[in-house]
C-alpha cells in the first residue's frame, strides 16, 4: 500500500497512464475470460441435456455410452484426470470414460484386424462352381399349352 502512494507522487505522468493502460487491459481481459466461461457453460449444460435426451430416448443410461477417442485422446483424457483432486467424483468420471474409451479402441481395431485378415484370405465356400451357378435351360417351358386349353374352353 505503502508503495502505491509513493508511486502516486513520484511517478510522471506518462507513467502512470501506461500502469493505468494495464489495470485497463486486465480489466478487459478478466472481463472477456468470464464471458467465455459463461458460455462455455451454457453450451456445455445445453450439450448435457441434449445427450440426456438422446440417451432417454435409446433407454440407457449415459455412463453406459462408449466415447470414441483416438489414443492420443485418451492420454490427455487420463492426464487430465490426474489433475483433479483424488477423491474427486470427476477424476473416477474421467478415469471410467478413458477406460471405456479404450475398450472401444481395442475392439474397433480388432474388428479391423479382422476384416483386414479376411479381405487377405479368400473365402472358397462363397464361390461356386460354373455347372452349378448355371441355369438349367431344360426345366423352362416353351410351349404354354395350358393357356390354349384355357382360352379354348376346356
Amino acid at each position: 500500500m505503502t508503495e502505491f502512494i509513493v508511486r502516486h507522487f513520484t511517478d510522471t505522468a506518462e507513467q502512470k497512464r501506461e500502469r493505468q493502460a494495464v489495470a485497463d487491459g486486465l480489466a478487459s481481459q478478466l472481463r472477456k475470460a468470464q464471458e467465455q466461461s459463461s458460455k462455455a457453460r451454457d453450451w456445455s449444460v445445453v450439450r448435457d441435456a441434449i445427450a440426456r435426451d438422446y440417451c432417454r430416448a435409446a433407454g440407457v443410461r449415459d455412463s453406459q455410452v462408449e466415447p470414441e477417442l483416438n489414443r492420443d485422446q485418451i492420454a490427455a483424457l487420463r492426464a487430465y484426470a490426474e489433475t483433479l483432486p483424488y477423491l474427486g467424483a470427476f477424476r473416477k468420471e474421467f478415469r471410467e470414460a478413458a477406460n471405456m474409451a479404450e475398450q472401444g479402441l481395442q475392439r474397433t481395431e480388432a474388428e479391423a484386424a479382422r476384416e483386414a485378415q479376411q479381405a487377405r484370405t479368400p473365402d472358397l465356400s462363397g464361390f461356386q462352381s460354373k455347372e452349378q451357378s448355371r441355369p438349367d435351360t431344360t426345366t423352362i417351358r416353351s410351349d404354354r399349352s395350358d393357356r390354349d386349353s384355357y382360352s379354348r374352353g376346356r
